[in-house]
């Protein structure tokens, strides 16, 4: 019998690079308020032995009795790298995949890499930075894809400058035909131009916000930091983030499942499966580094779990929905897993719920 990780069979995955800010996937624009840029983290190309991991693991996950809904976002450009863009591909392909969203800025023409992607299962997250790209070569990729028969919609990172364009720009999309999502603008700690945002977003600029927020809660989450701590969140129960090196969390911030039994460092069962050396890519980036077991990982938290402690059975996934940690939720708005917030939009599902098949071009499907 096929093994199970969650109650209703069915698995929403945040497929991320790393799991914190030390590096990231290198990417082809340089915007000024991305806080990876304020922060100056370093970019990295992704190697052959990261796709062989990746290819470990998925295999792994493609044996599970779950439908899996997987979200890429590797915080740089999936499509300008060679190996990533392998990884897509081989998700694509695997069976129990059912929802595959790609997360890119739409830079490259979408004619280099349809052609390995499953319209019936890709959807494709397009963010728009008007600082790096005229607005005519971005629809015109957004009408390819629609032209393919994938779904799309853009996303727009809503910095001070842009919100008093949005009216203007939110037109463009929609006589183009184009859905037109809004991403919060959060310094995480940092400065932009000496203001910390959302605190610091004037009365005009919230209001401009909330009209466009396609989404009320949202909107008081994203912007108005409406306090989540103690609602019931379903991360962990259905819903889980996986990184490229096979660490695993209910969210972002906080550690996954209960511990069944005593487990080994989890990082070493992952290499001891893979049964090939594998150079941690930090430890090419900082030279105090250097000096550790490249098994270790001695930098992130001991209690980290890996995508091995689930399917081994040494940790499990929760079976009810549990209270959020943090004040407020830190989680990506089309990922938030709140209970209440949940009955009403389950972003991940309906994704695929929404795509009109009578709109696909049927000579594009991959069969």
């Amino acid at each position: 019998m096929l093994k199970k990780l969650t109650k209703k069979n069915k698995l929403k995955i945040n497929y991320r690079f790393n799991p914190d800010f030390r590096s990231k996937l290198r990417c082809n624009y340089n915007c000024s308020y991305c806080f990876l840029n304020i922060n100056k983290n370093k970019r990295m190309t992704s190697t052959k032995l990261h796709f062989e991991l990746a290819k470990f693991i998925w295999d792994k996950l493609a044996l599970l009795n779950d439908e899996i809904s997987v979200k890429i976002q590797f915080d740089g450009e999936i499509f300008i790298d060679k190996w990533t863009t392998k990884i897509a591909y081989y998700i694509n392909n695997i069976q129990n995949v059912k929802l595959l969203q790609i997360v890119t800025n739409n830079s490259i023409n979408p004619k280099q890499y349809l052609h390995n992607l499953d319209t019936l299962k890709c959807v494709f997250n397009c963010s728009y930075h008007p600082e790096m790209v005229k607005i005519k070569k971005f629809i015109e990729h957004m009408h390819l894809l629609s032209d393919y028969g994938f779904r799309a919609w853009a996303s727009l990172v809503c910095t001070p400058e842009i919100i008093r364009h949005l009216p203007k720009i939110y037109n463009i999309f929609k006589k183009n035909g184009i859905e037109l999502k809004l991403s919060g603008f959060t310094t995480r700690g940092s400065k932009y131009f000496g203001k910390r945002y959302p605190r610091d977003f004037s009365v005009s600029e919230r209001k401009i916000l909330k009209k466009f927020y396609d989404i009320k809660e949202i909107y008081e989450f994203v912007i108005e930091k409406k306090k989540t701590a103690g609602l019931m969140c379903n991360a962990g129960v259905d819903s889980l983030v996986l990184y490229l090196n096979g660490i695993v969390r209910r969210c972002n911030s906080e550690s996954i499942g209960n511990n069944l039994k005593n487990k080994q460092n989890a990082l070493n069962t992952i290499f001891k499966n893979f049964k090939k050396p594998f150079i941690d890519p930090y430890l090419s980036i900082n030279p105090r580094l250097r000096r550790l077991n490249p098994l270790t990982f001695n930098f992130h938290k001991k209690s980290e779990s890996t995508i091995f402690d689930l399917l081994n059975g040494s940790i499990e996934m929760n079976r009810k929905p549990y209270p959020c940690h943090n004040l407020t939720c830190l989680c990506p708005p089309d990922l938030t897993q709140l209970e209440h917030l949940r009955n009403k939009y389950d972003f991940m599902e309906n994704s695929l719920d929404i795509i009109d098949l009578n709109f696909v071009n049927k000579k594009y499907i991959s069969i």
